[in-house]
C-alpha cells in the first residue's frame, strides 16, 4: 500500500508540473503576439522601409528610381559682342586677293605683326582684311587664339580703310606670348604706316 500511494503522489506531482508549464507557455505566446501586433505598421505603409528613407518617386520601394521629367541643364554661353566680330563681308578668303595685296601693295612691319595694304581706288567692293598665322607662331590652338585676337583688333580699322582695300595682317612668332596691349600698339603702327604709304590720310 505505501508503494501504491507513493506512485499516485508522483503522478499528481507530474500532472501539476505539466499544468504549470502549459500556463507559462500560454503566457509567453500571448506576450509575443501582443509585441508583434504593436510593431506592425499602419495600413498602407510598407514595413520594410520607414517613410523617412523611402524614395519620393516610388513610395515603399527602397530601390525606386526618381520620377522622370525635364532636368534643368546649365548651359555655358560665350558672350561675344557683335561689334567686336569682323563681318564676313570684310574677311579676305580668296588666295588671289592675298597674292594681289602682297604683289601690288605696301609693306610695313613691327616685332609682333607685319602687314600689306593695297588701296584700290574707285572700287565698289568692301574693304577686306586677311590674316596669316603660320606654324612658327605655335600649335593650332595657339594660332587660332592669335587669329581671333587680331580679328578683334582689326575690326576697329574698317572705317579707316577705303573701299576696295586689301589688308593682310601677318602675325610674328612673338605674337603668341604678347599681351593684347602690345599687340594692339604694333598693329596700330603698322596700319598707320601702310595708309600713309598708300597716300591715305590717317585720322587721329
Amino acid at each position: 500500500m505505501p508503494i501504491v500511494a507513493s506512485a499516485q503522489s508522483c503522478r499528481l506531482c507530474l500532472l501539476g508540473y505539466l499544468t504549470v508549464v502549459a500556463k507559462i507557455c500560454r503566457t509567453w505566446s500571448s506576450s509575443e503576439q501582443a509585441y508583434i501586433s504593436a510593431e506592425q505598421p499602419p495600413p498602407g505603409e510598407d514595413s520594410r522601409v520607414s517613410p523617412a528613407h523611402a524614395h519620393p518617386g516610388r513610395a515603399g520601394d527602397p530601390f525606386g528610381q526618381a520620377p522622370e521629367g525635364p532636368r534643368a541643364r546649365q548651359r555655358l554661353t560665350l558672350a561675344v559682342s557683335v561689334g567686336a566680330m569682323l563681318p564676313a563681308t570684310a574677311r579676305m578668303r580668296r588666295s588671289s586677293d592675298f597674292a594681289t595685296a602682297v604683289k601690288g601693295g605696301s609693306r610695313a612691319g613691327r616685332p609682333l605683326v607685319s602687314g600689306h595694304l593695297l588701296v584700290r581706288r574707285g572700287s565698289q567692293e568692301h574693304a577686306r582684311i586677311g590674316f596669316v598665322v603660320s606654324k612658327a607662331v605655335g600649335s593650332a590652338v595657339v594660332r587660332n587664339k592669335v587669329r581671333r585676337r587680331l580679328r578683334h583688333l582689326a575690326r576697329g580699322y574698317l572705317g579707316s580703310l577705303p573701299g576696295g582695300s586689301l589688308l593682310i595682317v601677318r602675325a610674328a612668332p612673338r605674337a603668341a606670348a604678347a599681351c593684347q596691349a602690345d599687340l594692339a600698339a604694333d598693329l596700330d603702327l603698322v596700319i598707320g604706316v601702310l595708309l600713309r604709304r598708300q597716300g591715305e590720310v590717317v585720322s587721329q
